[in-house]
């Protein structure tokens, strides 16, 4: 059990990851089936999402910090996002909603770099390797086409959650939507979920904290609440599997487009 939580943590020291999971509602599943895209629009009908309202800020920065930060936002091969994390179960019943059903599953190319965002950390930006070795910001300012996602770390307000985010479809190998082995991989957590709802709180809780994307109730190693995460980690009886390998390449001479700077960044609880 211990170790099946291990293998979800993720930590402000340890945080490269070479697959990430996200989930899809049945319209974006649709979507996806239909055209083979892998990132959403990078423009919610809501707005922007906390993660670009923060690198907008960062943008209004000077030196490498406000240069990839802006880069981020305006280099056409890295301001497309789909918002994922490091495995289905911690993320199945969403923030404050679900976000769907349908599981996605993208493996990084072995080259992938993997930075932490944390607008109240020094630095803001920390980048790894996917054999988490440290990679200095200026080598990636230089060269950003090995950034394949970002960790999102948000601790300025309620609720605190975490996050990452994909933006470099050329340093995706491939990713996979509804597959039986996802199947399969959902119905073992629902096990381990079932197992960890029968184990007394204190015994998992330091483990099992470093597996959480949300700050919220719903997430709390209760007894119901993760029996409730369980019971929803099947897929819809819609899905069509699909893999998919990309061929898009980095277009390295493509210059960053002008970007929003926002100097004060909104409080979250008035985005929700």
């Amino acid at each position: 059990m211990q170790q099946w939580l291990r293998a979800a943590a993720v930590t402000d020291d340890a945080f490269a990851r070479p697959v990430l999971y996200s989930w899809a509602s049945d319209a974006t599943a649709a979507r996806m089936a239909e055209d083979h895209a892998l990132f959403d629009d990078d423009v919610l009908p809501e707005g922007p999402t906390p993660y670009v309202q923060r690198v907008e800020h960062i943008a209004s920065r000077g030196g490498a910090e406000g240069r990839l930060a802006r880069a981020l936002l305006g280099h056409p091969d890295l301001s497309r996002r789909r918002y994922a994390w490091s495995r289905p179960w911690p993320t199945r019943l969403g923030i404050v909603r679900p976000y769907g059903g349908h599981l996605v599953r993208v493996q990084l190319r072995s080259r992938s770099l993997i930075g932490r965002f944390d607008p109240d950390a020094t630095p803001v930006w920390t980048f790894h390797d996917l054999d988490e070795r440290p990679v200095p910001l200026a080598r990636v300012v230089a060269d950003p086409s090995r950034i394949a996602a970002i960790y999102h770390v948000r601790r300025d307000a309620e609720p605190y959650f975490r996050e990452y985010v994909l933006c470099n479809e050329s340093m995706v190998e491939s990713w996979s939507l509804d597959t039986p082995q996802l199947a399969q991989m959902l119905a073992l957590d629902a096990r381990q979920l079932q197992t960890l709802a029968r184990t007394p709180s204190d015994f998992i809780r330091p483990e099992y904290l470093d597996t959480l994307a949300f700050g919220v109730d719903h997430y709390r190693p209760t007894a119901a609440n993760l029996e409730a995460i369980a019971d929803a980690l099947v897929l819809p009886a819609n899905s069509r599997p699909l893999h998919v390998t990309p061929r898009r390449r980095f277009r390295r001479s493509a210059a960053p487009a002008l970007v929003t700077i926002r100097q004060v960044p909104p409080r979250l609880e008035q985005l929700i």
